[in-house]
């Protein structure tokens, strides 16, 4: 572990990178929209109000933004997606929608335990692979196209802190929650809001 690492985490502007990199402000971007059930810890389904979620939200969905005239659009499934900071690829597996990135970071915490940034429901870029090095903001993933009608295409991002004894390798998003070696924490307290300064969020 390099303890020189052990200081407080820089805020990342991955929200701005986000509306810079698709040029959402020529489509009028003002502000991201947040439903409840895309909120960290949320047992809300966000696309289904007649179900709840079998377990807390372990991240933030990005899907929608306000424009200008208060209309909501979305990000589309050609969506450029950034990495939150720098670090390395460890480890991509398949979701149910698409595949989960996931970066280690040379960022630890007092405990030792290194922070993972997690994106899911999104296809690789064809030029990453297990131990590729990645510049923050670097373009890593796009939004993956869905398969069922009743889910609209979204960003999953989830930050974690992960024990030096967890094998990173055998993770996946059904078995994930029975250890107690990755705590997931919420993604938005590691955002800074210099375009967005007050993101928008459903009653």
């Amino acid at each position: 572990m390099n303890m020189n690492a052990l200081k407080p985490v820089m805020l990342s502007n991955f929200l701005d990178q986000l509306v810079i990199q698709n040029e959402l402000c020529q489509h009028g971007f003002d502000s991201w929209f947040f439903h409840e059930g895309m909120c960290f810890q949320s047992m809300e389904i966000w696309w289904n109000n007649s179900k709840k979620r079998s377990m807390p939200h372990e991240g933030v969905d990005v899907c929608f933004y306000a424009d200008i005239d208060h209309e909501l659009k979305m990000l589309g499934t050609d969506a450029d997606i950034p990495a939150i900071f720098s670090g390395e690829c460890i480890h991509i597996c398949k979701d149910f929608i698409g595949e989960t990135l996931v970066l280690g970071h040379d960022i630890y915490n007092s405990a030792g335990h290194q922070l993972l940034t997690f994106y899911a429901h999104v296809d690789t870029k064809n030029t990453i692979s297990l131990n590729t090095r990645i510049i923050t903001g670097d373009i890593i993933a796009w939004i993956a196209p869905v398969s069922k009608p009743s889910v609209l295409p979204h960003l999953h991002l989830s930050v974690a802190w992960i024990s030096p004894d967890y094998s990173i390798s055998t993770f996946d998003w059904k078995t994930y929650h029975h250890d107690s070696r990755l705590q997931f924490c919420n993604p938005m307290n590691f955002f800074s809001y210099g375009l967005n300064p007050c993101p928008r969020f459903s009653e």
